[in-house]
């Protein structure tokens, strides 16, 4: 006699991608742009970039960074 188990459970489903945070830390910003933290920390003091800056600890909103860069897109459409 061979038994058989049926489940009355729906297959999982698959999961949506977890949302990226909104605040990314320095480190983390110059992995996403290939550039290092020096870079990154000379691209704020410049005002290129824009950063929340909590007591020591600076913060990127992802969103807003890539906005500052494309104001120095050049060839092509600038505005989006």
């Amino acid at each position: 006699m061979e038994w058989t188990i049926e489940s009355t459970q729906a297959a999982p489903s698959p999961q949506p991608p977890l949302p990226q945070p909104p605040l990314i830390s320095k480190r983390e910003l110059s992995a996403e742009l290939h550039k290092s933290c020096r870079t990154i920390e000379i691209w704020v003091k410049a005002g290129y970039i824009s950063c929340i800056k909590v007591g020591h600890s600076v913060f990127f909103d992802r969103e807003q960074v890539l906005a500052d860069l494309r104001r120095f897109q050049t060839g092509g459409q600038a505005s989006r």
